[in-house]
């Protein structure tokens, strides 16, 4: 009996060292051939050119989608409320996007996020 459970833990071991080691050579091969098939695409510096040197707190009226006036009147109120809570001047804050806390958190997260020191 001692002798079948032996032989049975060897023939473990064994099978596991085999694919251990298949697995690491075909990890190998993919090194390899990432290194033979990719090519980089042409990466070029972007160069500054004039219209991108804009403020970002200048609108210019190209810019300015007649959809989304409403959009940029909430996020001007948004930043001015941020900017005096703050107690930090508007240029210094960048509000990079703005969403509804409550399209996908739950309820026990918007209380959570309204009322911070409240402890049950």
């Amino acid at each position: 009996m001692e002798n079948v459970l032996l032989e049975s833990l060897k023939a473990a071991v064994i099978g596991m060292g085999i694919v251990m080691l298949s697995l690491y050579f075909l990890s190998l091969i993919l090194d390899v051939m990432r290194y033979v098939f990719y090519k980089p695409e042409n990466t070029q510096k972007k160069t500054i050119d004039e219209p991108s040197l804009k403020s970002p707190l200048v609108l210019h009226e190209e810019e300015i989608n007649p959809a989304s006036r409403e959009n940029l009147e909430e996020i001007a109120a948004i930043t001015a409320a941020i900017a005096a809570y703050l107690g930090k001047p508007l240029e210094s804050i960048k509000i990079g996007a703005i969403r509804r806390i409550y399209e996908k958190t739950p309820v026990w997260g918007i209380a959570a996020r309204t009322n911070p020191k409240r402890t049950i």
